[in-house]
Parts: C-alpha cells; structure tokens; sequence
C-alpha cells in the first residue's frame, strides 16, 4: 500500500472518530492515540488479509509467482514438497564436514561414494583426477543436479532425439552432435532431466570435488551410442 492510499486509511479512521486529522482532539470524542491507531493497525492488517486471500484465489498473471523454467516437480505422491535438487546440492557442498571422512581419489576411475539415499533422492560424492571423465551418456528418467565443490569441469550436452532424423545426436562425429560446452567451477550447478545427454571431464590440472543429486529413480547412469540409442551399463 503508497502512502497515498495509507493516508486516505488514515483519513476515513479519523472521521469515523470525528476528529479533526490537524488537531489533537480531546479523547472524549475519540479513543486516546493509541488506542486510534492500534485500531488504524488492525483495520489495515484485516484490510491486507482480505486483498492477499482475493489474489491468491483469483491469481492474475501480476500476481502469480515466477517458476524457473529448470524447477523439478516433487515426485507423484511425495508427502512434502522436496527442495530444488541445485539447493540440496549446494547444502551437502557447503557441508564438507558431512563428507570429509568419505572422500578419496581413485587413480583408475572416478571415485563416487554415497551420502543420503531414501526412497526420494540419493546424494552422491564423486571426485575426479585430472584427465578423468564420463563418457556420453544419460540418466533415464531420473531428474537431479550436481554442483561443483572444488575445481573445474568441462560439460559437453549434445542433443539426443533419435525420433528426429535431423538430429545431430545421429550422427556418428561426436564433434557435430554436441550442442554446448560448459566450463563449470566451484559453486556452479547444473540441472538434467529425461534425454538429458552430456559427457564431464576433469581437463583441467588439479583434482575436483562435485556432489550429485538423483530423483525418481535414484543414480542412473546409461552410456549412449551416437545413433542416440541407450545402451546398458554404467554406475
């Protein structure tokens, strides 16, 4: 509410009570000030209750609340609503006492260690030496995020849409089916979903930290062709 329209609230209170809005009357012919004006306060909060429950029951497109278009939808029948995975992602990152213990770098293949798994997400610790890398591939129907702890890394996202025969992903040149390259550090998240396919690699010197966060599903990870065909395997 302006001032404008605070002030016209005003106004009309102290009419009611016949006083004169420049002069301080006498309280016979009003309640004191502060009894004025905490019934001022609650006129307007009720005043304020009845327009907010107006909106939200008859929503305009002013009114209504953005959605980011890489919001995931809580799972059919989950009794709470679960957080944005990027925001749990972010949490456990931040955490790092929660996974110090667990941490360790495999000289022969990316290390992954899991740090919550119920029947709605699972939470995973990877961590990747330089050089190491996960080939193309997707994560079934299983919707998530994952976040950078420490270090850099290199995602390649291509399109995969073997239903479209126009579709890159057919080809069989990795170069011309890739859609973009991110250059990911710390504290930066990135969101998939169904069909989602890309390659991580650590091209960088030092080793790096991520925590990967997994729904409907758990950790799904399926290795694709070029022909944009998933095949079997992976973890």
């Amino acid at each position: 509410m302006g001032w404008n329209r605070f002030d016209a609230a005003y106004r009309r209170w102290l009419a009611r009570c016949h006083v004169d809005p420049h002069r301080d009357r006498t309280p016979g012919h009003c309640p004191p000030r502060r009894a004025r004006l905490r019934g001022l306060s609650l006129s307007l909060s009720v005043t304020f209750d009845t327009e907010l429950r107006r909106r939200i029951s008859s929503p305009t497109k002013d009114t209504m609340f953005a959605v980011p278009e890489n919001t995931v939808a809580p799972a059919a029948g989950t009794a709470t609503a679960l957080r944005h995975p990027v925001r749990t992602a972010l949490e456990y990152a931040a955490d790092r006492e929660r996974w110090r213990g667990l941490l360790r770098y495999d000289p022969d293949e990316r290390f992954a260690a899991p740090l919550e798994r119920d029947h709605e997400q699972e939470v995973w610790l990877l961590s990747w030496l330089p050089g190491q890398l996960a080939e193309p591939h997707d994560h079934g129907h299983t919707t998530g995020a994952f976040t950078i702890v420490c270090g850099r890394l290199t995602e390649t996202v291509y399109r995969a849409d073997p239903a479209d025969p126009a579709d890159p992903a057919d080809s069989a040149d990795p170069a011309v089916a890739a859609a973009r390259v991110h250059l990911l550090a710390a504290g930066q998240s990135r969101v998939f979903g169904p069909g989602y396919v890309h390659r991580v690699e650590n091209e960088g010197p030092d080793p790096v930290i991520s925590v990967h966060v997994y729904r409907a599903g758990g950790r799904i990870v399926r290795p694709v062709t070029w022909l944009g065909t998933p095949v079997p395997g992976g973890t």
